[in-house]
């Protein structure tokens, strides 16, 4: 579970009204308002929704159906606003891609999940998405200008994919139909 531990704050730290005590902790959960001095939130619960695109091998399908179960996230055939990370072996122009890259949502390969699965304690971060051994490689299809990183969480995202359209013709991903790289 999630805990808070006010460690001795000027302002003191609240949790549904109630002032903790100092090196005391206190256990949150999903609706919890917490005040820290003068800021205040609400504690929220986001489970880990996974979606794939170009996972293709049956073993690696099971891998992700078994390591999703272990960690209580669900695993989506079609991409929605719930996904929290797209899973792919290499990087392929996709609409789940351009979806992915879009909504700033990390795109990463099954290595990010044995990385999640060795943790030795949940109280542990999730491993960092942008670390470039989960990262997926460019695909063979994808052409020489498109960087390396291409497939990192960046902000600039927003502002790049800001007013554009995305046209992906009826047929296959772009691996399959050239065509379907068009950006407009």
């Amino acid at each position: 579970g999630l805990t808070l531990t006010d460690t001795g704050s000027k302002f003191g730290t609240q949790v549904n009204g109630n002032r903790l005590e100092h090196n005391v902790p206190s256990e949150l959960k999903a609706g919890d308002k917490v005040i820290l001095g003068t800021t205040h939130f609400t504690v929220q619960h986001k489970p880990l929704v996974f979606c794939t695109s170009t996972l293709s091998s049956p073993e690696d399908k099971q891998y992700l159906a078994n390591a999703a179960q272990l960690l209580g996230a669900t695993v989506v055939n079609k991409w929605s606003s719930e996904v929290t990370h797209l899973i792919m072996p290499v990087v392929t122009f996709t609409p789940k891609l351009f979806s992915a890259l879009a909504a700033l949502k990390p795109v990463v390969t099954l290595q990010w999940l044995r990385l999640v699965l060795g943790r030795t304690s949940l109280a542990q971060p999730l491993p960092d998405v942008n670390e470039p051994s989960v990262v997926p490689a460019l695909g063979q299809n994808v052409r020489g200008d498109v960087p390396p990183n291409a497939a990192m969480v960046q902000p600039e995202r927003q502002a790049l994919f800001a007013g554009r359209r995305f046209v992906c013709l009826a047929g296959g991903h772009a691996s399959k139909n050239e065509a379907n790289n068009t950006l407009l």
